[in-house]
């Protein structure tokens, strides 16, 4: 019962968190677009919370996005904290997640594989043209 309570408050953080993006960091140069909460994890006394973002972009970007993150991460705790009620307040500690890039590079590499690997009817048609052409001598 604890874990799925646990669940519904990492839930609620990554939206609230997300939707206190737009009203905290309004700095020029932060592309909110490029950023995405993916999940949090919640310490089981509530004190602590990893929230992992995906940063869409180069190394460069990346990191000044994270940093940028790390920085109105009091500001952000504030405004989340305004409309959340909990028993404590936990601290957030932002850290780059980096599975959905590592998807990208799978379904990257799937592609590229798809592409050059000859569509598999096109094989059959060729065998059965070859067998009946070897019939037809014969």
């Amino acid at each position: 019962m604890a874990s799925n309570r646990l669940t519904r408050v990492n839930q609620l953080l990554q939206r609230e968190i997300a939707g206190g993006m737009y009203k905290v960091i309004n700095v020029e140069g932060f592309d909110m677009s490029l950023v995405t909460i993916t999940r949090v994890f919640t310490s089981p006394d509530l004190r602590h919370a990893r929230v992992l973002v995906s940063i869409r972009g180069k190394d460069e970007e990346v990191r000044k996005h994270l940093n940028l993150l790390k920085k109105f991460r009091v500001d952000l705790q504030q405004e989340v904290f305004s409309k959340v009620t909990l028993k404590y307040s936990p601290r957030f500690r932002f850290e780059l997640d980096h599975s959905v890039s590592e998807g990208d590079r799978i379904l990257a590499i799937l592609q590229k594989l798809d592409a050059e690997e000859p569509l598999p009817g096109n094989d059959a048609q060729d065998v059965a043209g070859q067998k009946g052409e070897e019939g037809a001598d014969g």
